[in-house]
């Protein structure tokens, strides 16, 4: 069984967890972790895990809710999450939408775009006859052509 113990402080190593978790500490591995979140702040907790399942349960009553340095842990059984959200419905990307869709301006739900190079607009605008009658083509070419305006 894994436990999740968060809310360490910043200074926490793994041999104050072992301290910590005296009694509890029988054939347990403690894996720090930290994450970096969007306000520049730092959160770090540790997974303990633990061969017995009984010790874990004991541990867990016994040690939720205390203190090290400062902080009040909290200590819980570790949930493990795949990368695709495991807590929706089982088949849930093949059930109808009952609701208005809000997401107006998504891809989908517009016509694609189709880019005209300023030549097919040229030619567009000319008669039918001219369009056909490749003979009077003039193309004039730079030798700086390739430059970006």
């Amino acid at each position: 069984m894994d436990l999740f113990i968060g809310n360490l402080p910043g200074n926490v190593v793994e041999k104050d967890l072992i301290n910590f978790f005296r009694g509890y500490n029988k054939k347990v591995q403690f894996r720090i972790e930290s994450k970096d979140m969007s306000d520049g702040s730092k959160l770090r907790y540790a997974v303990a895990s633990y061969e017995s399942d009984k010790l874990a349960r004991k541990a867990m009553a016994k040690l939720h809710g205390q203190m090290l340095y400062g902080a009040t842990l909290n200590i819980r059984e570790f949930e493990h999450r795949s990368y695709n959200n495991e807590r929706r419905a089982i088949g849930w990307r093949n059930k109808p939408w009952d609701d208005i869709e809000r997401r107006q301006d998504d891809r989908r739900n517009h016509v694609a775009f189709q880019h005209k190079d300023e030549f097919d607009i040229i030619l567009e605008g000319a008669p039918k006859e001219q369009q056909a009658n490749h003979e009077n083509l003039v193309v004039r070419a730079y030798k700086n052509a390739s430059r970006k305006f």
